[in-house]
């Protein structure tokens, strides 16, 4: 099993061997009853619960509801029984997916890293540190490149970068004369892009479960832990890392194209678009974690717990992979004692860290009383509640698609069929038509990574490089819908931010989306091929974003304005 360890406490799992006619028997003990259940050998039929999530996201467009769906499928394809299905979807699947010591570490870690976030907004300090940026923008460019710079900072959640940059910078940007639908454009990709790929953020927890689960499906738990892999996999996430170059360049030579390109021109001409500006009546309000009234700004109330936070992890990862070798830590190196360390444990303690650090600058400064800051603590963890019943919901689909062996089925049917190049940029492009019917990145992840894993393992021979390769593809290309997707919960919380309509956001964002989605894949097939490595495959990607460029208009440079 993909995503099970034997110590799980509730839930132990016991393969029989196959019976007559190629059937597969897999018994089931929950705390001493034993359900028995049985499917064929792979199967057509085997494909049926990640269809199932993929119809039900496409129809409904919820994705707990997908994946519940797909789970449910799998069961009922167990055990023959709709109804027993349902209970063992929730008393087996998901209980089990929960009780893995790896998976609960992973959802302890992405609680108190939401609550320590919680505090550090409740405190001021996010704001703090946007508000030092302000006086900054007192140009077009210059406020453009002011919204990328903080919104670089404050790499630590999408959510935060979205709501922090675009309600601090809003009026700054506006009397600077840059267009709605840019600014917009900046804060909305770069917050996504930027929070995926750093390994310390709200993201972490969410791809880390994914990838670990995968790592131990593709059987590659011998050669890479599932941190390492998550850090390896950056080089190969061409969409992020690509969409924040063009970013930059439209920033540097003012050029854009489309709607953006019509927007800027207009803004330099005095004038601006009505119906580009969201109704008053739908962006206005207030959050748990806005800070008081009266509030003190201060930036070092963010830059002291995130600075304990990484700190932290990287401390601590050494530290317990120091413990685990024992004496053969002095020859080890760096590398060595943070392959062999605990990574989940280091990360929970660097959210201790934090929680820490930011609750005693709350008391120490009085601006939270003990109570205010457990409950801004409680409200950053619900802001990550739905994001850690995805991947809880996730790991017991990626549970249910091993035992139904979807994964074996699509490999055989796959092995002469599809050429190993071909699979990275296939993914590709699977995670752009999910990510955008659902609007999430993490229920693209949630159903792509529990097929590709073994499917890549398959057909390179457990060849690492290439598994790198297809895992990135995955968590690069599912970023596409969190960015473009007029359903996406960063396109609506942008029109919160900015105050621009959702229709306007996207026909101005959407084709830098499409633009660079398509290099990405371009890049990608070269890297497949085995004609250039990661670096190579990005900087290919960055010479057809610069022929592309070629095409972008300028809008004509306006004359300095005072905040």
């Amino acid at each position: 099993r993909a995503l099970q360890t034997p110590s799980a406490p509730a839930v132990r799992r016991q393969r029989l061997g196959a019976s007559a006619g190629g059937a597969r028997g897999v018994a089931m003990s929950l705390r001493g009853g034993t359900v028995a259940a049985l499917v064929l050998a792979p199967h057509w039929t085997s494909l049926l619960p990640p269809l199932a999530t993929i119809v039900v996201s496409l129809a409904a467009k919820q994705v707990v509801l997908a994946l519940l769906a797909g789970l449910w499928a799998g069961a009922w394809l167990l055990h023959g029984n709709p109804l027993v299905a349902f209970l063992r979807s929730v008393d087996t699947y998901a209980l089990e997916a929960m009780a893995d010591p790896e998976h609960a570490g992973i959802l302890i870690f992405t609680l108190l890293l939401g609550g320590a976030i919680g505090v550090i907004q409740k405190t001021g300090g996010s704001l703090g540190l946007a508000r030092a940026f302000g006086p900054l923008a007192r140009t077009r460019k210059r406020a453009a490149a002011t919204t990328f710079g903080l919104s670089s900072l404050i790499f630590f959640d999408d959510y935060s970068s979205v709501l922090i940059v675009g309600n601090s910078l809003r009026k700054p940007i506006a009397a600077a004369g840059l267009s709605l639908q840019k600014f917009a454009l900046i804060v909305h990709a770069m917050a996504t892009c930027v929070a995926s790929l750093s390994p310390v953020s709200s993201w972490t927890g969410l791809q880390l479960g994914y990838v670990a689960g995968a790592v131990a499906a593709a059987g590659l738990s011998g050669q890479i832990d599932g941190f390492s892999m998550m850090l390896a996999t950056i080089p190969y996430r061409l969409l992020p890392m690509l969409f924040i170059a063009l970013i930059g360049y439209s920033i540097v030579s003012g050029k854009d194209i489309g709607a953006v390109a019509d927007a800027e021109a207009l803004s330099v001409a005095g004038m601006a678009d009505p119906s580009a500006v969201a109704d008053p009546a739908e962006v206005e309000g207030t959050g748990p974690l806005d800070p008081k009234p009266g509030t003190p700004l201060r930036m070092l109330n963010a830059l002291i717990p995130f600075g304990a936070i990484i700190v932290t992890a990287f401390a601590g990862m050494l530290i317990d992979g120091a413990i685990k070798l024992g004496p053969a830590a002095q020859g080890a190196g760096i590398f060595g004692r943070l392959a062999a360390c605990d990574s989940v444990r280091a990360l929970i303690w660097a959210s201790l860290a934090g929680t820490g650090s930011a609750v005693g600058l709350a008391l120490a400064q009085r601006i939270l009383t003990v109570q205010e800051a457990l409950t801004a603590w409680m409200d950053g963890m619900k802001e990550v509640l739905e994001p850690c019943v995805i991947l809880t919901l996730a790991w017991a689909l990626g549970a249910v698609i091993a035992d139904v062996k979807a994964a074996a089925f699509l490999a055989s049917m796959l092995q002469g069929g599809l050429p190993q190049w071909a699979l990275p940029p296939l993914l590709s492009l699977v995670c752009y038509a999910m990510s955008y019917a659902t609007g999430s990145a993490a229920g693209t992840m949630g159903v792509v990574f529990p097929l590709a894993a073994p499917l890549a393992a398959s057909l390179s021979g457990g060849n690492l490089d290439f598994v790198k390769n297809c895992f990135g593809a995955i968590l690069g290309s599912s970023l596409f819908g969190n960015i473009c997707s007029p359903i996406a919960d960063t396109t609506i919380m942008t029109s919160l931010s900015t105050k621009i309509s959702v229709p306007a956001h996207v026909a101005g964002i959407t084709p830098y989306t499409a633009l660079v989605g398509a290099v990405a894949v371009g890049a990608n097939l070269l890297l497949s091929l085995g004609l250039v490595g990661p670096a190579g495959a990005t900087f290919c990607g960055l010479a057809a974003l610069g022929v592309a460029s070629t095409r972008f208009r300028s809008a004509e440079p306006n004359k300095l304005r005072s905040a």
